[in-house]
């Protein structure tokens, strides 16, 4: 560089190597892809990103995807004005963009928070600039993207479980091997000791209503669950856990760190196969625990079915599609049976019908109200709609993953919007 530069004014954007955050863009996910795209240029190609989306959920929060080198990002992100990207969580995780090369991205402090320049640089280039030049480079980098460098491809089941097991202790790794092994096996033999005969031993979501049963029938209370060497209680583990895997992309795991004798089983999770910062994990002993003390029915089923919920509710399958809605429903060109517009009629209250509406997700939190004649029942995933006179199901939908069968995942499996 042979013209004469001033102290403070070096012109950074003809450098190549940094991206500037701007305080306003016309298209805020527009805006986003094109950060990325300028972030993975300083680093010469070693960096790819692309599936950039922008995802609003139910709840009215935000989420931004994005794949690095095929590995699927997700960061939550908070837009304070309407035409602007979200600087902080830009800011904060920027290390996400760099490369496995020793570079950072180094903030050029101007003043305003995260709002401009942030340079690739080495440690050692940042103090040379700031030095040559007197710029007000930030005193530490960005880091690099967190978690180890795996052999398989990332996204993959083989990879979520690489990245477990990279975590895990010898110990820990040994004990779920053991599990792991022979599970058929052991199934096959708490089927015959344990299991009643016509117990539903499919492994789909819906038999667990039946576990369910027969845990409410022989267990009274929580500490009852936790009793060593059950050996009812823990096939009830391997089933649960089972049948979430055979269910849902996810994988058995094992708390990190926990490796203790007496904690083995408690440290027994399933694991959502999602990216670190938004996994789900159930543990089923803890889940055995809470329907023995809350005894409500379906409770189990509900509760393993977080593992497929996860907290964004929302599926992104292994091509980056998005959740498919899949509608069952029956219409009629006859009205609904009329309710009496003067009230209840004078006399006794009785019931005149009951009805179970299955597969309502956290059923506490459904609501009921009566539209036009009918009973409407929604919850977070599905609606239902009953006669109000007699009870019997007029229509209803449900929301499946597309990757999914229908009879298998039916109103309960994959994620949801």
């Amino acid at each position: 560089m042979d013209e004469e530069i001033e102290p403070g004014a070096a012109p950074v954007d003809s450098f190549g190597i940094g991206v500037l955050i701007p305080d306003k863009v016309d298209d805020r996910e527009e805006g986003y892809r094109t950060l990325f795209d300028e972030a993975a240029a300083c680093s010469g190609g070693s960096v790819v990103i692309d599936d950039v989306e922008l995802i609003e959920i139910e709840d009215g929060d935000e989420y931004l995807h994005f794949r690095r080198n095929g590995r699927s990002i997700w960061w939550e992100v908070d837009h304070r004005a309407t035409r602007s990207v979200d600087v902080q969580t830009f800011g904060d995780f920027i290390g996400d963009l760099a490369p496995d090369d020793g570079r950072e991205f180094f903030l050029l402090d101007s003043g305003e928070g995260y709002y401009g320049w942030h340079l690739l640089l080495t440690p050692g280039q940042a103090d040379a600039l700031r030095e040559e030049f007197d710029l007000p480079l930030s005193e530490h980098g960005s880091g690099g993207i967190e978690g180890p460098q795996l052999s398989t491809a990332p996204d993959t089941h083989e990879w979520y479980v690489e990245w477990d097991r990279y975590y895990m202790n010898d110990e820990s790794r040994r004990f779920l091997d053991m599990w792991i092994t022979g599970m058929d096996e052991a199934l096959e033999l708490w089927r015959g000791d344990h299991l009643p005969d016509g117990f539903p031993f499919d492994f789909t979501p819906e038999s667990l209503h039946a576990l369910e049963q027969l845990v409410l029938d022989g267990y009274a209370a929580p500490d009852a669950v936790e009793r060593p060497g059950d050996e009812f209680i823990e096939g009830a583990i391997r089933y649960m856990g089972e049948t979430a895997v055979r269910s849902w992309p996810s994988r058995w795991a094992f708390e990190y760190g926990k490796s203790e004798t007496d904690s083995r089983i408690k440290a027994l999770v399933v694991r959502a196969n999602t990216p670190d910062n938004l996994y789900n994990e159930v543990p089923p002993l803890s889940i055995l625990k809470t329907v023995t003390d809350k005894r409500e029915q379906g409770l189990l089923h509900d509760l393993m079915d977080n593992v497929a919920y996860v907290r964004l509710g929302l599926a992104r399958d292994e091509h980056g599609s998005s959740p498919g809605i899949q509608v069952d429903q029956a219409t009629s060109a006859s009205r609904a049976h009329p309710i009496g517009d003067t009230g209840m009629p004078i006399g006794t209250v009785h019931q005149t019908w009951q009805t179970e509406v299955p597969d309502v997700y956290w059923p506490k939190s459904a609501r009921v109200e009566v539209v036009t004649g009918q009973v409407v029942v929604s919850s977070r995933r599905k609606l239902d709609v009953l006669d109000a006179t007699t009870g019997a199901p007029r229509w209803h939908y449900y929301e499946v993953p597309p990757s999914d069968s229908t009879e298998a995942c039916r109103g309960s499996a994959g994620f949801r919007r």
